[in-house]
């Protein structure tokens, strides 16, 4: 998959594209085109400056936080091929989405390809670890204070979010046996387990990845106030709460876990989203798009660039770092 063709990647990268705009033209009819130009006519461009800055830092705080998640029990791949893997993946070039790319890279520099695998899906759970709660806290705050945005949305985010995130470490504890798992001929729910049990690891000793735990917080923290600035660049008056759910609920899977970097799916999610935390639909589409702009138009160049040094270092490895575990580290 990754060692493709520079130009196949940059056919799949305008494929990618091309789905999100196709998909904000049907919103756009759907919303009403007149709606989204007024809000286009009424830009508050000194928020576009912040919105740049955001998204600038959202790449240095994810090779921090997966620094923290594959330097467990090992050495953490090099900084520069982290960096160009992180901007490989939020390109859209790739149909298995980013951490299809990571588990291509990671397996030349892990013991195996299921400590790779492992790794990424920890990886994946940790963003979720993080953010879920925050948009839990929002939704609460919103309910408390009476806000505009609809109820049907506020209450799964306050009552199944603390008891689906409990009832998943509780049952992944490393204690428990769980031999009906062990048993099955798939190894992925194994792979499963053994990632969530990297969360354990660093809930029990947060000082043992604090890289993992600031990076992810930093990375949400940076593209939630790039998606916040998107929305004041068009008046929109959201708050904080507000956005964030918003955020969470257009992000049910990140840009790293869809195919293209969400091309198609976020744009529609993301603008219903805010609709439904009660922001008008035509100013609502237009921050969504200037917010995509900045984090899937212009992040494909950097992400062709990473693909290719990618497949350079793919040509020539270094040498693969020890490990003295496969699964969570423990």
């Amino acid at each position: 998959m990754l060692r493709s063709s520079s130009r196949h990647a940059v056919l799949v990268s305008a494929l990618a594209t091309g789905l999100a705009v196709a998909t904000v033209v049907a919103l756009a009819v759907v919303v009403g085109v007149g709606s989204v130009a007024h809000a286009f006519s009424h830009v508050r461009p000194e928020w576009i400056l912040v919105l740049a800055v955001a998204e600038m830092l959202t790449a240095p705080a994810y090779v921090l936080s997966y620094r923290g998640i594959l330097g467990i029990d090992r050495p953490a791949p090099k900084v520069p091929l982290l960096a160009w893997l992180v901007m490989a993946g939020f390109g859209p070039l790739a149909i298995r989405g980013g951490f299809g790319l990571d588990q291509e890279v990671l397996r030349v520099t892990a013991a195996d390809a299921r400590t790779a695998r492992v790794r990424v899906l920890a990886q994946a759970a940790l963003e979720w670890v993080v953010l879920a709660p925050a948009a839990w806290i929002a939704s609460i705050v919103l309910l408390i204070s009476g806000s505009a945005a609809m109820p049907s949305l506020l209450w799964p985010w306050a009552i199944v979010t603390p008891i689906g995130l409990a009832a998943g470490l509780w049952a992944t504890a490393p204690e428990r046996k769980l031999s009906w798992i062990q048993n099955r001929q798939s190894d992925a729910p194994r792979q499963a387990v053994d990632a969530i049990r990297i969360i354990h690891r660093l809930l029990r000793d947060p000082r043992d990845g604090w890289q993992a735990w600031l990076g992810t917080a930093a990375y949400w923290a940076t593209d939630i106030v790039a998606f916040y600035a998107a929305c004041r660049t068009f008046g929109l008056r959201a708050s904080g709460g507000a956005v964030i759910v918003a955020y969470g609920t257009g992000y049910v899977l990140t840009r790293r876990a869809l195919p293209f970097a969400g091309a198609g799916v976020t744009e529609f999610l993301l603008t219903f989203a805010l609709h439904w935390v009660g922001e008008p639909l035509g100013p609502a589409l237009a921050a969504v798009v200037a917010y995509r702009v900045f984090n899937l138009v212009l992040a494909s160049t950097p992400a062709l660039v990473a693909h290719r040094q990618l497949d350079r270092w793919l040509d020539n490895p270094a040498p693969r770092p020890g490990a003295r575990s496969t699964g969570a580290g423990g």
